[in-house]
């Protein structure tokens, strides 16, 4: 994993490295199918990666953050090796994906899309 890191940092003119271009989300991604792979079948894993970084509300990172993102981080390491696929991770259980999706017509086609909810 280290030599991913070093090929995929840049550093900042003061010597620190970018830490928001590096692509967590790709690591983490191959290393579980490392994981996988030495502990079983990893032709059932697959992800699509998707960053929720603190970014989007223009913040650094609080002790909330980083307890929420361990919590989701365990909850969908346990999904993923228990062979589960499909599910999105909460902090207290599983949310299957397909609860989620509706149909929706898009410029003549019929596409399945996350319903949006309106509070």
């Amino acid at each position: 994993m280290r030599d991913v890191l070093r090929d995929q940092v840049s550093y900042y003119s003061h010597g620190n490295f970018e830490l928001l271009r590096l692509e967590l989300e790709q690591l983490l991604i191959k290393d579980m199918i490392k994981c996988l792979e030495a502990n079983a079948d990893s032709n059932s894993f697959k992800a699509i990666p998707h960053f929720y970084g603190y970014e989007g509300r223009c913040e650094d990172p609080n002790a909330f953050d980083a307890n929420l993102w361990t919590k989701l981080g365990i909850n969908a390491a346990s999904l993923a090796l228990q062979g589960y696929s499909g599910y999105m991770a909460t902090e207290l259980y599983a949310v299957p994906i397909t609860s989620m999706l509706t149909e929706e017509v898009s410029q003549g086609k019929v596409e399945l899309v996350v319903q949006k909810f309106v509070l």
